[in-house]
């Protein structure tokens, strides 16, 4: 067991490639992550994969300002 913890703490963290973020709808930003991570761990040399994840949280800035949202609207 001991071995394999010492092991495991020689592991090296995955490569971030790249981040985009956008926004969606006005209320979600998007962010998609592509980073390399090793095809083995236990043979770091052997290769490597890239892998795509996408996180998603509330906006915490709208795309249209509050002052805008409260005034009157035309009806065309």
């Amino acid at each position: 067991m001991l071995t394999n913890l010492r092991k495991m703490s020689k592991i090296s963290a995955a490569k971030i490639v790249s981040q985009n973020s956008h926004v969606v709808a006005g209320k979600l930003k998007v962010t998609e992550h592509f980073f390399d991570v090793p095809k083995d761990y236990s043979k770091p040399d052997g290769g490597t994969i890239r892998v795509f994840a996408r996180s998603v949280q509330k906006n915490e800035i709208p795309i249209v300002p509050e002052s805008t949202k409260d005034k009157d609207q035309l009806p065309w």
